[in-house]
């Protein structure tokens, strides 16, 4: 996937969205331009991402994404607030996908976006319920859910949902 085109995909598709009556006024359905340097050298440094994966290639082409009014919305955070999230966790998932996390981002009803740092690099979706503020979630009873095998994989899921939800496909499966 090459980036800069996702990017700009994602933005006339935006453009097109504002046009659409969703029933409601539209929140800030946007994509952050690139953020500080110095905050995008401290991601680095403190997730180990090399400058040449897939989230560090993201974070310096832009500081996420905000789509409130997309589906449940889906939300890639900032550089700053996923920082915040390395202190905070949560750090890792219990249950059928066990292992090392780093969030990324939230869904609009208090799921969690994360990425695998052990293993492939899997994005995950882990649910409300396991949720709670803790180090660990808990995925003993509702387990994380693989929804993409890398973070392009995701962006284009994303993608994908927008052009449905624009489109008001019926039967349309979203992500989460």
């Amino acid at each position: 996937m090459e980036l800069s085109t996702w990017l700009s995909d994602m933005r006339l598709l935006l453009e097109k969205f504002k046009k659409k009556d969703i029933g409601y006024p539209h929140q800030s359905n946007d994509i952050s331009p690139p953020g500080k340097e110095a905050l995008f050298k401290k991601l680095l440094a403190k997730t180990g991402f090399d400058e040449s994966s897939q989230v560090a290639r993201f974070y310096k082409s832009c500081d996420g994404f905000s789509l409130p009014d997309v589906w449940n919305g889906y939300f890639i955070h900032s550089t700053k607030l996923t920082l915040k999230f390395l202190e905070t966790g949560p750090f890792e998932v219990t249950g059928p996908l066990a292992g090392k996390i780093i969030v990324l981002g939230s869904d609009g009803g208090g799921g969690l976006f994360a990425i695998r740092r052990d293993g492939p690099g899997e994005m995950l979706h882990l649910h409300e319920d396991g949720v709670t503020g803790a180090p660990i979630f808990d995925g003993s009873f509702n387990p994380a859910k693989v929804i993409s095998v890398d973070f392009f994989g995701f962006l284009v899921r994303v993608q994908a949902d927008l052009e449905a939800y624009i489109d008001d496909r019926e039967g349309w499966h979203y992500m989460i």
